[in-house]
């Protein structure tokens, strides 16, 4: 699996940086941003808006991937030490076990002091229509961040945020065509965002 995602990501997103709010700027072009709730809303606060999340993402990913079919899970991990330990908390407690897959170089935070590590652990999962609204539940409650889904054989990555979802297409008409399908989750700022 993991050989599977290195190659991925050198040959199909150009060995860029792992962490996902970089994605959208290095593919501009083949990116697009759907919102979770209607009118841009960003938290949900009933129950039916957490259905409301789960069946816009869950739709998206049936219009892309093969039901049915194995998704790489890819769980960051934040961290002061340079070895990464596993996921963040409430990730690995909703998953038995995953690999290490890579490390972004280190970064400072506040006044330098201290380095922080951005650790990327993965996991494959069988995704035929809902197992990932536990994941969608966490991120739409910004209780975790920087999750990604990776579809190899199509060649997609998906990155839900706390208030939308990302996606990087193979091409900008595979883009162009997934932004007619949803147009009213589009947003309606000028670059997407």
């Amino acid at each position: 699996m993991i050989d599977n995602l290195k190659e991925f990501w050198e040959s199909s997103l150009e060995n860029c940086s792992v962490v996902p709010d970089d994605l959208k700027h290095r593919f501009k072009n083949r990116w697009v941003r759907f919102h979770a709730l209607p009118n841009s809303k960003r938290y949900p606060e009933l129950e039916s808006e957490y259905d409301e999340i789960f069946s816009r993402y869950n739709l998206i990913f049936r219009d892309l991937i093969v039901l049915s079919k194995e998704v790489i899970l890819i769980l960051p991990e934040y961290s002061t030490e340079k070895v990464p330990q596993g996921p963040e908390e409430k990730l690995a407690n909703l998953f038995s076990k995953w690999e290490f897959w890579s490390t972004n170089s280190p970064y400072e935070v506040g006044d330098g002091e201290e380095e922080y590590y951005f650790h990327f652990h993965a996991i494959k999962i069988h995704y035929s229509g809902c197992e990932l609204n536990d994941i969608f539940r966490l991120v739409a409650d910004d209780e975790v961040g920087s999750v990604m889904i990776v579809a190899i054989d199509e060649q997609v990555v998906f990155h839900p945020y706390d208030g939308g979802l990302d996606v990087i297409l193979p091409t900008v008409g595979a883009r162009d065509a997934l932004k007619m399908n949803y147009p009213n989750w589009l947003s309606n700022h000028p670059e997407g965002y």
